[in-house]
């Protein structure tokens, strides 16, 4: 069984943290090698492994064949000499995005305890990176350019993580708004939670239309993950999972972001994700799209603090929600998702049980 694989390995990453031991830094290197291993000498893990490296095959004998835009991810395939080459770029974009992520957020006090333990305990999040091969580069490549732009400050790297994901990934189009949502984040920010979510919406909405004219049938391959027999269970899950990290995001304050621009870059990124959710309930075929923002969730929620303004008896009562009480009842919904996720017999094929070529 993956799980107890999968959880040993999330607690030695919790270790990377240097509050909680002398060593951190030898943590932290033990860490992104655990990480490193357990992603680049996997084998026919995960439900899209054997397709890609069938497709990896297809483009290396018969390079003429039509790829869309996706050049780049054409390319490593025709370039590099074997699939697990392909399993090891992306376990690398996949790890230094993610470090790279957590070294940017460094200046803003966080966590990266917590980061972690909220990110790869989501099978919905880490485990689908593991056989979305060129979602997951693109993905990568975008939050590495976003990091970039932090550190930097400089639009350009803005707009290169707008365009070179589209050429791994062309569902990745989606990043082009990003440029494009820089020059409202300011004006949109001073608006009221209603405005922000229709706003949002609508965006979302031009998103997929936009997806779906531009890629045809870019969903329709989608349907194949929705989860068959335990649909109700895992729509269960999902809702409440919607509700409570809904509630959190909007209920949510800049605690230890310096720069409220990356804050509230972060926040953007993580309503829309949270649209794309709302969607999937209704079109399950979307679930993936969510994945293009969810990396920002986490980041988002260590990097807060919470309260809600109720008005009673004609005053307004600000109620603080404790951080410890946040990240309890998150924890907790991961533990059950990852129940429910194991439970489907299509994911539990691709990942129940844990494969490597080492082994």
């Amino acid at each position: 069984m993956i799980l107890p694989v999968f959880f040993y390995f999330v607690l030695i990453i919790i270790l990377l943290d240097k509050s909680i031991n002398k060593f951190g830094h030898v943590f932290s290197y033990v860490s992104i090698y655990l990480l490193l291993a357990f992603m680049v000498f996997r084998y026919g893990y995960g439900n899209d492994f054997f397709n890609y490296e069938t497709l990896f095959n297809h483009y290396k004998y018969f390079p003429s064949l039509d790829f869309d835009f996706e050049y780049l991810y054409k390319y490593i395939n025709i370039v590099l000499p074997d699939f697990q080459y392909i399993v090891g770029v992306q376990s690398v974009l996949f790890v230094i995005a993610f470090f790279l992520l957590l070294k940017t957020m460094k200046e803003y006090e966080v966590n990266p305890s917590l980061v972690s333990l909220l990110f790869f305990l989501n099978p919905y999040l880490f485990l689908i990176h593991l056989t979305a091969f060129r979602q997951s580069m693109a993905i990568s490549i975008f939050v590495m350019f976003f990091c970039f732009y932090i550190l930097s400050r400089r639009k350009f790297f803005l707009i290169l993580g707008g365009i070179i994901p589209c050429l791994f990934h062309k569902a990745a189009i989606i990043y082009l708004l990003i440029p494009i949502l820089y020059f409202f984040l300011s004006s949109l920010w001073s608006r009221s939670v209603g405005v922000k979510v229709i706003f949002i919406s609508i965006i979302a909405s031009l998103s997929l239309y936009l997806l779906e004219t531009l890629t045809v049938g870019i969903f329709s391959k989608y349907m194949v993950y929705i989860e068959g027999g335990s649909l109700q269970a895992v729509s269960v899950t999902n809702v409440i999972y919607i509700c409570l990290l809904s509630f959190f995001i909007f209920s949510s304050k800049p605690l230890f972001f310096k720069d409220l621009k990356v804050y509230r870059y972060t926040y953007l990124f993580s309503i829309i994700s949270v649209c794309f959710m709302v969607m999937s309930l209704f079109f399950p075929m979307i679930s993936r799209l969510t994945l293009f923002f969810d990396f920002f969730i986490p980041f988002l929620l260590v990097c807060s603090s919470y309260r809600v303004t109720l008005n009673y008896t004609g005053k307004q009562v600000v109620v603080i929600i404790p951080r410890w009480c946040v990240f309890s009842i998150l924890t907790s919904i991961y533990l059950i998702r990852n129940i429910t996720f194991l439970k489907s017999e299509i994911w539990y094929n691709g990942f129940g049980i844990y494969r490597s070529i080492i082994l």
